[in-house]
């Protein structure tokens, strides 16, 4: 989901490059962009990890542009809540 600092993304891009990576915690704006990756999947749970990710833009009103936020939500066997994780890039 996400590259390395200083690092080209996954997926041959040559446009863009992370010049950092800072975790944040959630609020109630971001928690409703990824509510949709918290929902349990039909069915029985699998029996490893399941890892989803995705990424879109969001402005607090602190900041002076639009940023990249990428969430990570991981569901472990056994967890009976996924664990998510924001990553502000630029």
């Amino acid at each position: 989901c996400l590259s390395i600092r200083g690092q080209r993304r996954a997926g041959g891009s040559n446009r863009a490059v992370t010049n950092y990576a800072i975790r944040i915690n959630g609020n109630s704006k971001l928690n409703e962009r990824v509510d949709w990756l918290t929902k349990r999947r039909p069915g029985r749970p699998p029996n490893h990890v399941v890892r989803l990710c995705t990424s879109f833009h969001h402005r607090a009103k602190s900041w002076t542009k639009a940023r990249r936020i990428v969430a990570k939500d991981k569901f472990h066997p056994g967890d009976l809540f996924p664990t998510v994780g924001l990553i502000v890039t630029n």
